[in-house]
């Protein structure tokens, strides 16, 4: 616990996602342990910003229905080196859009969206092309 403690420490975040306000911890997301498949990784130094890494088929809510996300980046592995698995979205540090596929999850059509970054002191805010919050699926 206290070794845990201290990585938490360590590895602070300076960035609040309002995208995983739902119940993610800053430890969680230092560790990349988030199961919600939404985490951080330090994929550009140590002393830079973050990448957040959205898992391919992250559960999203999109207006009410449960949607699958998947981008078209290689995933980064624990020690944020890219490995062989596609499909995740990357929010790098000056990232001002993000190109996703929405797959709905109940008839499974599909449609490319483009996301908006938007950056206000520490938080960063991820929009959908009708100005919605990018939110976790949680019913």
């Amino acid at each position: 616990m206290i070794q845990q403690m201290q990585n938490c420490l360590s590895g602070y975040l300076k960035a609040t996602i309002v995208i995983l306000s739902a119940g993610l911890t800053g430890c969680d997301l230092a560790n990349g342990t988030a199961e919600s498949g939404v985490y951080q990784k330090y994929t550009n130094g140590p002393f830079k910003e973050p990448t957040i890494v959205m898992s391919p088929g992250w559960r999203m809510d999109d207006h009410g229905r449960e949607a699958l996300i998947f981008g078209s980046s290689h995933c980064p592995d624990v020690n944020g080196n890219n490995t062989s698995e596609g499909g995740c979205v990357l929010i790098e540090e000056h990232s001002a859009t993000v190109a996703v596929n929405v797959v709905d999850a109940t008839n499974q059509s599909r449609r490319h969206e483009t996301w908006t970054i938007e950056r206000k002191k520490d938080r960063v805010i991820v929009k959908r092309p009708d100005n919605s919050f990018v939110m976790p699926w949680g019913k």
